[in-house]
């Protein structure tokens, strides 16, 4: 009968273990995530903000918790299309975008990623440059279906 009560004290046991080690990565993938943004993507935000004011565009750049951050674009008054980059547990950069299609009143949204055919990389696999390469392929796609007549 002491055997089950063995097997169950060791079961939780490694649960606690388990969890102690989940939240010290957690820890640490945040940090990592956090140092991500604020070296690589709000970089990346700035320089295309001066550029697309220089469009004629408003832009706001807003930093969340724990990596995230986006780029909002506004046209003649009206939030002309988002772009946001959010951080998985597994440190993978997750591009997202949202735009307001004007053609049937519905906003639409979207998950990409930065490396095609491929899902298999991380934060430490993403540089700047390809940030503002796979906005603007994004913002680019987007115009020229919003001015399609």
């Amino acid at each position: 009968m002491k055997d089950w009560k063995n097997d169950l004290d060791d079961f939780f046991r490694l649960q606690r273990e388990k969890g102690e080690k989940e939240e010290k990565n957690r820890g640490q993938n945040e940090s990592k995530a956090i140092e991500f943004c604020k070296s690589r993507v709000i970089p990346a935000f700035t320089e295309l903000k001066e550029e697309l004011e220089k469009q004629g565009r408003k832009v706001d750049i807003y930093e969340g918790i724990g990596g995230d951050a986006s780029i909002s674009i506004t046209y003649k008054g009206n939030e002309d299309f988002h772009y946001e980059i959010r951080i998985s547990k597994g440190l993978r950069p997750i591009p997202e975008t949202r735009y307001l299609d004007m053609r049937s009143g519905k906003t639409l949204k979207s998950e990409g990623y930065f490396n095609p055919g491929t899902q298999d990389y991380s934060i430490a696999n993403i540089s700047r440059d390809e940030i503002i390469k796979h906005f603007l392929r994004e913002y680019k796609d987007y115009v020229e279906y919003m001015t399609q007549p």
